[in-house]
């Protein structure tokens, strides 16, 4: 089996002791099933976004397709909060609603061409004592912001599509949300720390039909 992994920066697995939920999620299986073949590769990018997983999703599952052409593949898409940053000069996130959507809808489209086992993760909440804004500058030369309110709704949009699209939807927010301090489970108020990326991991996990 295999089991490929698109996104950012946060299925990079950044400020992550362990390597991320990507790297957690392929111990975790190796532990349970040590006598099975099953290669998990992180295709995260960081700063991507929706538009950047469509425009290199065929060369990606291609090469690693080419490599185990007998294997079955589950394909994990977790893609979107860069979607949502909002830019301060321009007064616009850094995708429209309109642009997520198209994008991620072909992503989920050309997944399910391949696979029957696609899963859609949410995208996490964040802290924004510390994202509103952000500290570090942006490639647009702007003041950045991950707001929550922008978040919430690239996030629906992205669990909307799953229903749609008849595709598992790994709900993070709620995940998050569940624990009493959210704060907690982050590192620099976007990305999540330790916690946070086993709380994913766990949660990519439940979804898994194996």
């Amino acid at each position: 089996m295999i089991i490929l992994c698109f996104g950012d920066s946060n299925t990079v697995g950044f400020y992550d002791s362990q390597g991320g939920w990507v790297e957690r999620l392929r111990r975790a299986l190796q532990h349970e099933r040590p006598a099975e073949y099953i290669a998990v590769y992180n295709l995260g990018i960081s700063g991507n976004r929706a538009c950047d997983v469509r425009n290199r999703f065929d060369a990606e599952v291609a090469a690693r397709v080419a490599m185990d052409p007998d294997e079955e593949a589950v394909i994990i898409i977790a893609i979107g909060t860069n979607d949502a940053a909002f830019l301060h000069k321009k007064g616009v996130t850094r995708s429209s609603k309109d642009e997520y959507t198209e994008a991620l809808r072909v992503v989920v489209d050309k997944a399910q061409r391949i696979t029957g086992q696609v899963i859609v993760c949410g995208l996490s909440p964040s802290d924004e004592q510390h994202s509103n804004p952000v500290p570090w500058n942006t490639r647009e030369n702007d003041t950045i912001s991950y707001r929550n309110s922008d978040i919430a709704a690239f996030d629906a949009i992205a669990k909307a599509i799953a229903q749609e699209m008849h595709t598992p939807f790994v709900d993070i927010q709620r995940t998050f949300y569940a624990c009493n301090d959210v704060t907690k489970l982050l590192s620099d108020g976007v990305h999540p720390n330790d916690k946070g990326h086993q709380l994913i991991a766990n949660a990519v996990r439940a979804q898994l039909e194996f």
